[in-house]
């Protein structure tokens, strides 16, 4: 072959080899775009149905509010478990309610109840025998700053 041939030949397969690559280019990125869409809509459904799974119940609601929202503690599912089942149906038509940590055992629940505020002194004990823990109310009067905070 010729010198002109031979770079011409050699030319030609630069040529097609560039678009060969940048129709490579286009169809994966065309390809990625469908993948991502297709991936969006199935994580926007799986969103939607652990939604629909995570629906929380008013009692729940009430004790995560407390125990995480205003005490600040991470998650502690005894003490949650124990507002929902006794304090829920007593507390839940209060106009305010608050709950402070007064030591790792001792919490105090205030709340509003016909136009007074109320308070209930909780402990957690622990029960080794079962090995389980288990809370205990009591009802008090007196204001808990004079109570706790000498």
């Amino acid at each position: 072959m010729s010198k002109g041939l031979t770079s011409f030949f050699t030319g030609l397969k630069s040529e097609i080899f560039s678009f060969l690559i940048l129709m490579l280019i286009v169809i994966s990125s065309g390809g990625c775009g469908k993948g991502e869409e297709k991936s969006t809509n199935e994580s926007t459904s799986k969103t939607e149905s652990q939604d629909q799974d995570s629906v929380f119940s008013p009692e729940e609601i009430f004790s995560a509010t407390l125990v995480q929202g205003i005490v600040g503690e991470e998650d502690d599912p005894d003490l949650e478990a124990f507002l929902e089942e006794d304090l829920y149906g007593e507390l839940k038509n209060s106009k305010a309610v608050t709950m402070d940590r007064i030591s790792s055992s001792m919490y105090v629940i205030e709340f509003e109840n016909l136009g007074q505020m109320k308070s209930y002194l909780i402990r957690k004990y622990y029960n080794p025998q079962k090995d389980e823990y288990y809370f205990e109310k009591t009802a008090f009067d007196l204001d808990v700053k004079k109570q706790f905070l000498k």
